[in-house]
């Protein structure tokens, strides 16, 4: 996955934008992001909003900070309800859904 980084001041800003919103630059690069992320938030979905995640209740959606700076929402996989907690270590990976790729994290110390 790779996100905006600006060219003047080296924000990095997920959802990618045309202008800076720390200086207001229109110059920018796109880096890869390390992968590595920690737990912001989270709710458990008891009831999918679409007959896609049906099979998976409960199922989490989470705001993931990147170890880049920026949050993102997503889908944590292999977690045990129990064992979530703000500020648990993650890593990112992607599934298919839908013909659709989707960012989605793991505990960091499972296996992929």
């Amino acid at each position: 996955m790779r996100i905006q980084r600006c060219s003047r001041c080296a924000t990095r800003r997920f959802y990618p934008t045309p202008v800076c919103p720390a200086c207001w630059s229109t110059e920018f690069t796109w880096d890869e992001v390390s992968g590595r992320a920690t737990l912001f938030s989270y709710s458990v979905v008891y009831k999918p909003v679409t007959e896609a995640f049906a099979d998976e209740v409960p199922y989490v959606v989470a705001l993931v900070t990147l170890e880049e700076g920026p949050t993102m929402m997503m889908n944590v996989l292999g977690a045990p309800l129990e064992t979530l907690a703000i500020g648990k270590p993650l890593r990112i990976d992607y599934r298919e859904t839908d013909g659709f790729i989707l960012p989605v994290a793991h505990p960091a110390h499972s296996a992929r």
